[in-house]
């Protein structure tokens, strides 16, 4: 009868965590889409749309898409950045 012999095994390695870019800034006086601005605010795209659609962030249509000013994604920040 045959006997195994106990290998060790290789240790698992994880791959290091990739650290996120620094983030874009507002810049005053630029438009920013919703993308853009999540990206800003570490967000999901979708909490500008709430935000927009319920009358808690200003900005303007330019055919299907949205954008919003610095200066109004500033106040609606510091208004406490309501969605609902």
């Amino acid at each position: 009868m045959m006997t195994e012999v106990d290998t060790p095994r290789k240790a698992k390695t994880r791959k290091p965590k990739k650290k996120n870019p620094a983030r874009p800034r507002l810049e005053p006086g630029r438009f920013y889409s919703r993308t853009e601005a999540a990206a800003i605010f570490d967000q999901h795209p979708h909490t500008f749309m709430r935000a927009y659609h319920r009358g808690h962030l200003e900005g303007f249509r330019s055919g299907r898409n949205v954008f919003h000013s610095a200066e109004q994604l500033m106040r609606w920040l510091e208004s406490g950045g309501r969605t609902g």
